[in-house]
């Protein structure tokens, strides 16, 4: 049964598609996670600051915010050291790779739903990262029970390894289906 055939045509599903992916990329740096550091002593304080673009650094707290924010904790904040406001670039891949798996699984319950557009690579693609991103996900659980209770043993890369070879996957599977 070929489901992935290559086709000449560039289908609604797969412009659908593309301009999610793109969506959710965009939405992700849109909604930057910022954090205001603190390093003295090599001792790091950490402050969350307020979601923005990824292209637009915040101005960094001052001093007293910093200490207020910090009040409760012993000791002294250095005043000398520098506060730099940095981009949390893990949290925002995260938080992209997950919107990317939700997008991925809907595409492929559409995909299996219509059976048009089981050709397209587009298709192909959401189908087989739909199965390597959850396949990697239960992974990363089972890993994380097995070897230190419920903290995520790194979430990246199992997201990333799921990725990528959902690409892989669903890429030879496309061009496999073409040669048929």
């Amino acid at each position: 049964m070929n489901h992935c055939r290559k086709t000449r045509k560039f289908s609604w599903f797969a412009i659908a598609f593309w301009f999610t992916v793109m969506g959710m990329l965009f939405w992700t740096l849109y909604d930057g996670d910022w954090e205001a550091v603190l390093l003295a002593d090599n001792v790091r304080w950490i402050k969350s600051l307020d979601s923005r673009p990824a292209w637009s650094t915040p101005i960094a707290p001052t001093y007293e915010e910093f200490q207020y924010a910090f009040r409760e904790q012993p000791g002294e904040l250095p005043i000398t050291a520098p506060i730099k406001a940095r981009l949390r670039w893990d949290r925002m891949l995260m938080e992209f790779l997950l919107r990317l798996w939700g997008v991925v699984v809907v595409f492929a319950l559409l995909s299996v739903s219509n059976l048009s557009e089981q050709r397209s690579l587009a298709s192909c693609l959401a189908r087989s990262c739909a199965v390597t991103f959850t396949v990697a996900a239960a992974l990363c659980l089972v890993l994380s029970v097995v070897l230190n209770g419920w903290g995520l043993a790194f979430p990246h890369v199992f997201a990333i390894v799921g990725l990528l070879l959902g690409l892989l996957h669903g890429e030879a599977t496309w061009k496999r289906r073409q040669v048929s």
